[in-house]
């Protein structure tokens, strides 16, 4: 399955728990909040500062999953937004150390800010990718579970569970979507 099929199929799962519309667009907009926030990391990698594009890159994941929020109607608090972001920035592994080896070739002057955006913007790309999945998801066991949205310890649990308990999907996503990433023009 591609990753726009598997995007699409997880969005609309989440939809369906949440007994919300999936006639009318709202799939196809959180897949294109998703893509622009996944972009948005990618421009991000051109920071020159070292550091500076890692920070972004949480950032960007948070509003993003502020955005997914505002489309399905759910709120959460903005800190355990930027605590599930960066956990789950954390627990990408081996493509978090590729961003970080990225950063600090940003201390080589002009050569080391090209270098490292060639590195960093495909794997910022697929991590916002597979963050807005593994958020969707927790949303979607959340509902199913009938687990009230506010109560963020549960939230930060789901998170957990699927991290621990998908990684070879969450790996495949990964590489899937760093594969797919095409700078646009």
């Amino acid at each position: 399955m591609s990753n726009e099929a598997h995007e699409i199929k997880v969005i609309m799962d989440c939809l369906k728990a949440l007994e919300k519309n999936t006639i009318g667009g709202l799939p196809e907009k959180i897949q294109g909040d998703i893509t622009t926030h996944a972009f948005i990391a990618a421009g991000s990698s051109f920071i020159p500062v070292p550091g500076a594009s890692a920070a972004a890159n949480v950032a960007n994941i948070w509003a993003m999953y502020a955005r997914i929020n505002s489309d399905i109607g759910i709120t959460f608090s903005k800190n355990i937004l930027k605590t599930v972001a960066s956990g789950v920035v954390a627990n990408l592994g081996g493509y978090v150390v590729l961003l970080g080896a990225g950063e600090l070739l940003k201390f080589i002057p002009v050569f080391g800010s090209f270098v490292s955006a060639a590195i960093e913007s495909g794997i910022a790309y697929a991590i916002t990718i597979v963050s807005a999945y593994v958020y969707i998801k927790a949303i979607t066991l959340m509902a199913r579970k009938r687990i009230d949205f506010n109560n963020e310890e549960k939230l930060q649990h789901e998170v957990d569970e699927i991290l621990r308990n998908d990684k070879e999907e969450i790996k495949a996503m990964l590489k899937e979507a760093k594969n797919s990433y095409k700078p646009q023009k």
